[in-house]
């Protein structure tokens, strides 16, 4: 990493982001992107071990919280 990279600092962040347009619609993607990604995915989507997974894979499962199934989704 350069210098100037370095000091604007922020590039060890983890973060999710909307990457579809707000409202309603078919299919909500949320992007996870940096270095604890697939930990924090993991712990939503506790059904696959992500980091065990090929890359490139798509895997569908259940996102629940308290045994109250809250939505469908896939996991890329």
């Amino acid at each position: 990493m350069n210098s100037l990279a370095h000091k604007l600092g922020g590039w060890d962040d983890t973060i999710v982001a909307l990457a579809t347009p707000p409202g309603i619609g078919a299919i909500g993607v949320l992007r996870v992107s940096g270095s604890k990604a697939i930990d924090i995915v993991n712990t939503l989507f506790p059904s696959k071990n992500l980091a065990a997974q090929a890359s490139h894979t798509l895997h569908v499962g259940l996102l629940k919280k308290d045994n109250l199934l809250l939505d469908e989704v896939v996991v890329s």
